[in-house]
């Protein structure tokens, strides 16, 4: 049987690319205008804040719109609305209107239009996937997203440094057509949802399968986990005052995931994905910790070195996280609650990264760097413990890899 995606496929991986090249640039310009002209990691934290936490108050509205488009629809016109809002910041830039109040502004319009198409991105990846191969196909994603993220971090730090602002915003807002144009044939292709739950629904048919559940609870304790990357501003300051050298601690921290096809390739059908899981937690506060001793090093070459090496090993970590419990939620969500379960799912960094970066930021505001990092590693140690306690890893271990959700109790919500 000929397979009519291989084009859209591999046009798709390249947007992504593209588009996350874009969106690096414009957020390194942001969290270092905001920073420098505020001095505050919490007004830093305020960045995912104004990003994803509009997106919570339109969970309802994005299940619907799920329901009456298909995905391809809904992602073309999120992509060409959110390409159109790109063109503002470079207007402030350009006017010496580059201000944090602006481009907090900016943020909140463009977390609506993500809330409100919040599930179609994850149900765009699970069409064009290959049969049989999910995990494999997030990864490649993955990797695309991390090269995007890496080329951007660092063309986004040389272009601010030498030629200012403007052009990083304007290459953003030019990048995002890419995946659009990629999706636009499947728009006719994409079925339509026949059969929908709202949200309340999806949200009770977690207790037909204690594994999704247990995704859920994991999710949480990786986006907690990635909190501490609100602190690398204040970290890239103790080194120097170039805008290079945050964009290499940002480029540290997503470089890993250009290796996580392979991981993932040889991890596959091999370790059960509850034990990588439960590795890549165990990771992640490793790192933590020793960033809480990096951060006392009076030597900035050390620092730098030092920190580099450790933000490169737990982005590498949650890159592998990030892959493996997206791929399971696509697959095990059952279908006639696809949507809903998808747009819950998006909405676990919308509230725990915003929430974990303002906490962060606060304590390093505060009390120090170190102690931020500190609070940190114990909250995820202390999710690691309370997740073997549940059984978290033995219910993800039971998902298995195929395409075809098992059966799944669709239980009725519990009266208010």
């Amino acid at each position: 049987m000929t397979d009519r995606f291989v084009g859209p496929r591999r046009f798709f991986v390249y947007g992504i690319f593209l588009s996350r090249t874009g969106s690096a640039m414009a957020m390194l310009a942001t969290s270092y205008v905001i920073y420098d002209q505020t001095q505050s990691v919490v007004a830093t934290a305020l960045i995912p804040a104004c990003a994803c936490l509009p997106a919570v108050l339109l969970l309802g509205a994005a299940n619907s719109i799920a329901g009456r488009w298909n995905e391809a629809q809904v992602f073309v016109w999120a992509g060409t609305v959110i390409g159109a809002l790109g063109v503002i910041p470079v207007v402030f830039s350009a006017t010496g209107h580059l201000a944090p109040e602006n481009l907090l502004l900016w943020l909140v319009a463009l977390g609506i239009v993500s809330g409100l198409s919040a599930p179609a991105p994850s149900m765009v990846t699970r069409a064009l996937a290959p049969p049989g191969e999910m995990p494999e196909f997030n990864a490649r994603l993955g990797r695309a997203r991390a090269l995007g993220i890496v080329s951007g971090l660092i063309l986004g730090g040389v272009i601010y440094d030498v030629i200012g602002p403007t052009w990083v915003f304007a290459f953003n807002a030019v990048s995002c057509v890419f995946p659009v144009l990629a999706v636009i044939p499947l728009v006719r292709l994409a079925r339509i949802p026949r059969v929908h739950l709202n949200l309340r629904t999806a949200w009770a048919a977690r207790k037909g399968q204690p594994g999704l559940r247990a995704v859920f609870a994991a999710a949480i304790a990786l986006f907690l986990g990635g909190s501490f990357r609100v602190t690398l501003p204040a970290l890239s300051q103790q080194v120097g005052s170039s805008a290079s050298i945050l964009s290499a601690m940002n480029v540290a921290s997503v470089i890993g995931g250009l290796f996580i096809v392979v991981a993932v390739r040889r991890l596959h059908r091999r370790v059960p994905w509850g034990s990588v899981q439960r590795a890549c937690v165990l990771t992640i506060v490793s790192g933590l910790v020793g960033l809480l001793f990096v951060t006392g090093f009076n030597n900035t070459t050390r620092l730098f070195a030092a920190a580099l090496v450790i933000i490169v090993v737990i982005g590498y970590a949650q890159a592998i996280d990030t892959a493996v419990l997206a791929s399971i939620v696509q697959l095990h969500a059952p279908q006639e609650a696809r949507a809903a379960v998808l747009t819950w799912y998006h909405t676990v960094p919308m509230v725990v990264a915003p929430v974990g970066q303002l906490g962060v930021g606060v304590v390093a505001d505060k009390v120090s760097l170190a102690a931020a990092y500190g609070c940190c590693a114990l909250v995820l140690a202390f999710c690691l413990l309370l997740g073997r306690h549940l059984g978290i890893r033995t219910a993800i271990d039971r998902l298995n890899d195929s395409d075809t959700p098992p059966d799944v109790v669709v239980a009725p919500p519990d009266s208010p």
